[in-house]
């Protein structure tokens, strides 16, 4: 019986250790995960930025804001708020 009681702890034991394990790996995947999204969101934010840095020099150029509007699919307010901005 006592070997039996002792296999079952070794059982447990091993059952806890692998689900400290998967804790830990689930934990990991969870900053990645935020990383990931944090990343992602500068990303887009880098998009917009090089986005506007060329609508304004297209609009300095000359380029009409109708014309950006429509190249860019922005409303002309907005390209109008984009160019103003130096």
């Amino acid at each position: 019986m006592t070997r039996t009681i002792d296999a079952l702890k070794l059982i447990v034991e091993e059952l806890e250790e692998h689900s400290n394990r998967l804790d830990s790996i689930e934990e990991r995947e969870r900053i990645s995960e935020k990383v990931a999204n944090f990343q992602s969101r500068e990303i887009e934010q880098l998009k917009v930025r090089v986005r506007d840095m060329e609508i304004r020099e297209k609009s300095r150029t000359g380029t009409p804001k109708k014309n950006l509007a429509e190249e860019y699919n922005l409303s002309a307010g907005r390209i109008s708020q984009i160019t103003k901005r130096h």
